[in-house]
């Protein structure tokens, strides 16, 4: 057998094929050489002395590798079981289809009624089969580094989203912030001019004040030099002292009642509300662009066995999967089978009608751990419950149509039924809500 070695360097190269004879001394070389006689590798150095020992011995250098045997390292690659990292493949499952190690056969195809050795295994010749993987491979290869040089792309797409969000969001805050500035200039305005207002006015109060008390005073001065004079003057003084009185008595009147003038300010508080009650400035939005129109292409298939031997030629006509559990209906054998995770049947129920389509139904009504599935038939619609592991009809989920029922599909309260040739719209109840098309 090809062996590896590890480059003893220090690196963590892996040479796939080592010169047999240093390998003997420890020693990591990388083998230029094969003999078919020997089945050994050599190195440049060794192959000289191989050929002095066996000059007979045909030698088979690096251009002429398919004459080697296939490296360690394909080998491992080959044969090493995915699941069960340490064991190599030993066994075919027939049923599954699957080469198998010693673990997978004991958690995984105990059931299994036709698991053989490899060796016997072997079927016709696979070399075309080999050559059109091999095509098929490198043309995943392409698509894989496609797909990576996209992600990458991705990525740097994704960084680039961010900071513009990052930019809009201090955007925002400063549009807000420049929005409060306005709100705050146009109210320290306002209060200016109230300030103003009142000062001026106060001011005008304080020279009347002045004027109105300098005023009295100067009468009460000239009334004191007219007690001595004549008549015609102490009436003038009189009058005049009278009306400057009655001037002083009305603006203490009028303004006595005035002790403090202030100016106060009262927040709006529905700015403090809105704002406190917003969980952030906006929302943050992930979008997933997925190409449109994208071909569907097949990707895999695997065989699987869904009948018993009890029944006729299984049509599987429609499917689903919920919680891990496979519900299919066979349309010949009138049927619903639950399938297990090997694929198997794990049980079956018999229907009076040929079922076509399945799909998860899930009524508000039933929340008994059970699963329900609708399956729709000729001009029905017809439910089945999961129940203890065993499947169950549930009458109360019995629909009749006017029309044939092929596809189904249920989205929260709408369902949709195909007839072959109309797609029909329904409540989960099925009441008709309207015709949506037909060819």
């Amino acid at each position: 057998m090809a062996t590896a070695c590890t480059d003893n360097k220090g690196s963590d190269h892996v040479i796939e094929y080592c010169c047999s004879s240093c390998e003997e001394d420890a020693i990591s070389q990388e083998a230029a050489y094969y003999c078919k006689l020997c089945s050994k590798f050599y190195c440049c150095q060794c192959v000289k002395f191989h050929g002095k020992l066996f000059k007979k011995h045909e030698t088979y250098g690096q251009d002429e590798s398919d004459q080697w045997p296939v490296s360690k390292v394909t080998q491992d690659v080959l044969e090493k079981c995915r699941e069960h990292k340490d064991e190599h493949f030993k066994f075919y499952c027939e049923d599954h289809r699957l080469l198998c190690c010693n673990s997978c056969v004991v958690f995984n195809h105990r059931k299994c009624a036709s698991v053989i050795n490899i060796d016997q295994s072997h079927e016709e010749e696979i070399t075309e089969d080999l050559q059109q993987l091999q095509v098929e491979i490198e043309t995943m290869l392409e698509q894989l580094k496609q797909l990576q040089d996209d992600q990458e792309i991705n990525i740097t797409v994704l960084l680039e989203s961010y900071n513009k969000s990052l930019q809009e969001i201090k955007n925002t805050r400063y549009t807000i912030n420049s929005i409060l500035n306005k709100l705050e200039n146009d109210t320290v305005q306002k209060l200016d001019g109230v300030l103003n207002s009142l000062n001026t006015s106060l001011r005008k109060d304080v020279e009347h004040t002045k004027r109105l008390s300098s005023n009295l005073r100067d009468l009460g001065k000239a009334i004191q030099e007219m007690m001595t004079k004549g008549k015609e003057l102490s009436f003038i003084a009189y009058k005049n002292c009278m009306v400057s009185v009655c001037e002083g008595k009305k603006y203490i009147h009028d303004n006595s009642r005035i002790k403090e003038i202030k100016i106060s300010f009262q927040t709006n508080t529905s700015i403090d509300r809105f704002l406190s009650k917003e969980p952030n400035l906006g929302m943050i939005v992930q979008s997933n662009q997925v190409e449109e129109n994208q071909k569907i292409s097949f990707v895999d298939k695997t065989f699987y066995r869904v009948g018993k031997d009890t029944d006729k030629a299984t049509e599987i006509r429609g499917m689903c999967v919920h919680n891990g559990l496979v519900f299919v209906t066979d349309y010949n054998n009138k049927n619903v089978k639950l399938l297990n995770s090997d694929y198997s049947v794990s049980c079956q129920i018999d229907l009076d009608f040929q079922p076509f389509g399945i799909c998860h139904y899930y009524p508000l009504a039933c929340r008994y751990g059970r699963i329900l599935v609708a399956i729709s038939g000729k001009g029905r619609i017809q439910c089945v419950s999961t129940r203890d592991g065993d499947l169950c009809i549930e009458p109360k989920y019995n629909f009749n149509f006017l029309h044939d029922c092929c596809g189904i599909a249920i989205n929260s309260e709408d369902m949709y039924i195909t007839s072959g040739s109309a797609l029909y719209h329904y409540t989960r109840q099925g009441t008709p809500v309207k015709k949506l098309y037909e060819a």
